[in-house]
């Protein structure tokens, strides 16, 4: 029994990378205001802190696959290198447990790295209700795990990457305006996630990859300031998992 819940805890933590890793992800993040047409400043950084629910399924080398649940906590921060490019990293903790089972395993810490794009916008000045902008971005991630543990040891690698079309809507601008909120970002696009590793238990060796790598993502983000952002982001895999935030930019 000990050995497949250790089998189980790999599959999970395994899985919850691109909706994730670790939850703080570039896909679906409208704060990168310059598209690559236009030569602005570069921006500062960005700075976040998100949860996320996930659920994946994934499969074993000759074995069934199995759903996995997965509650992640994880810190964001992204540097621009252009106005329209940046890098990003996250560091986060997670729970992870077979879907439909009560108890969670012990947590473990995690990170991932990537860059964010913003391609192209090109802004919507009517109807003057729905003024705001269209734009396309593009994620790509790679995230990394690895440990060693009571005879045990794990190794596994995530590659993932998205492209979304976005709609800003912006909120009524008047002079003297000072409510909330400044403008409400809507987005939606394909992803695709890759999942590949391995582990050994008591010199058995078995290989893991996920169950569908193809995927879509979807969401909004509430601007309150032209800087501070709240998101809400959903995945969809074998199944719905969501993800929840808030990032500023300096």
């Amino acid at each position: 029994m000990k050995k497949l819940q250790g089998w189980i805890v790999t599959a999970a933590l395994a899985a919850g990378v691109v909706s994730s890793p670790v939850a703080a992800t570039e896909i679906g993040d409208a704060s990168l205001g310059p598209s690559l047409a236009e030569g602005r400043s570069v921006p500062g950084l960005t700075v976040g802190v998100e949860k996320e629910r996930f659920y994946r399924a994934v499969r074993f080398s000759h074995g069934p696959s199995r759903k996995i649940e997965a509650e992640n906590y994880a810190v964001y921060l992204g540097y621009p290198l252009t106005p329209w490019l940046r890098l990003f990293g996250t560091a986060g903790y997670a729970q992870v447990k077979r879907a439909n089972v009560n108890d969670w395993s012990d947590g473990v810490l995690r990170g991932r790295g990537g860059v964010g794009l913003h391609l192209w916008k090109q802004e919507v000045p009517a109807p003057e209700f729905m003024a705001g902008a269209i734009s396309l971005r593009a994620a790509a991630e790679v995230g990394f795990t690895a440990y060693d543990e009571g005879g045990e040891s794990c190794r596994w690698q995530e590659y993932g990457g998205a492209v979304t079309a976005h709609y800003n809507i912006l909120a009524e601008q008047r002079p003297g305006r000072a409510a909330l909120p400044y403008s409400l970002d809507v987005y939606a696009g394909p992803l695709v996630q890759f999942i590949r590793g391995r582990r050994h238990i008591e010199g058995i060796e078995r290989t893991l990859e996920e169950n569908r790598a193809a995927g879509l993502a979807a969401g909004a983000n509430l601007f309150l300031t032209p800087n501070l952002s709240l998101g809400a982001h959903l995945r969809l895999f074998d199944s719905f998992s969501w993800s929840a935030g808030v990032r500023y930019s300096f």
